[in-house]
């Protein structure tokens, strides 16, 4: 289940990149731009103004890009075939509003459903289930918590494998008896295994659980 969040949100981070790529030529734009598609969201970002921007043609005369609509060169003055012009039809504001409401709500979405693969995949990891399994069998905790912790609605933090290797540092809200308790835990992965570096709640004050030197 972890390896398919994983390969999910890496689909969709990266999705956008041969999207764009295809988009660009089609417009007769730079692939490059798409370069941005490796860091998070920005790939969507210019895909989608791939998608809106005006098509380019190439000037058979000196290989200048112009707009369709364009009747010369822009470089050398060149004519085009009247066949190879688009007529101009300028937009409406109604339009360029609907345009970028359009953007923007597609990449909100799409960064809601990045935070959501990545909460999962946080959520199904070894080390957020050994903190739960440690927070209800810990007298200490227990005393605080009051209750056995199945799951918590929302993970966050950082987390990075490399083969048998890895570290994580996670953060997460349960309810205790007195209110909402904060955990804190950061951990490695050493030959295979995660082993919980540090591990403190937080209800009031910061109250330590695990802390290995």
């Amino acid at each position: 289940m972890n390896i398919f969040f994983v390969l999910l949100t890496l689909a969709i981070w990266l999705g956008p990149i041969p999207l764009g790529i295809i988009e660009a030529k089609k417009k007769g734009y730079s692939p490059n731009w798409m370069w941005l598609g490796i860091l998070p969201v920005y790939g969507w970002v210019v895909y989608f103004i791939f998608c809106f921007v005006t098509k380019k043609k190439k000037c058979e005369n000196c290989g200048e890009k112009n707009k369709v609509f364009a009747k010369n060169c822009q470089r050398c003055n060149h004519l085009f075939d009247k066949s190879t012009i688009v007529e101009y039809e300028p937009q409406t504001k109604k339009q360029k509003a609907i345009r970028l409401v359009s953007i923007i709500a597609a990449i909100i979405i799409i960064i809601i459903v990045m935070i959501v693969l990545l909460n999962n995949v946080f959520k199904n990891s070894e080390i957020y289930k050994m903190t739960l399994e440690v927070l209800n069998n810990d007298p200490q905790a227990q005393m605080i918590i009051n209750r056995e912790i199945k799951s918590t609605s929302f993970v966050s933090g950082s987390m990075s494998i490399s083969g048998s290797s890895g570290n994580a540092d996670l953060s997460f809200t349960v309810n205790g008896s007195s209110g909402e308790v904060k955990v804190y835990v950061s951990g490695v992965k050493e030959y295979g295994k995660w082993i919980i570096k540090k591990l403190y709640i937080e209800d009031g004050e910061l109250i330590r659980i695990i802390d290995e030197k």
